[in-house]
């Protein structure tokens, strides 16, 4: 085990003397600088799309079956909808 930390050792101080290392941490942070403006923003959806759902109708029939039973995903977003909804669905 020593002898791969001496060699890690040597490379490192290798590196240093060289600049090597120097040139590719300034050339990294300089593309991470770059970069930092373009951050990823991320959004909950609230609405379904018609191109999410495959068969609309199923989906329905499966919201107006499972909203008499409890504790179910169905029943959950069925209380979650307007009496206009309902009427609708």
């Amino acid at each position: 085990m020593r002898a791969y930390i001496a060699i890690l050792k040597d490379s490192f101080r290798e590196a240093m003397a060289s600049r090597v290392l120097w040139v590719a941490l300034i050339g990294i942070g300089v593309v991470l600088l770059l970069l930092a403006p373009f951050g990823l923003h991320t959004q909950k959806a609230t609405q379904l799309r018609r191109s999410e759902v495959s068969k609309p109708a199923e989906l329905l029939q499966s919201l107006v079956d499972g909203a008499n039973e409890e504790k179910t995903p169905a029943a959950h977003i069925w209380s979650l909808l307007t009496e206009n909804q309902k009427t609708e669905v």
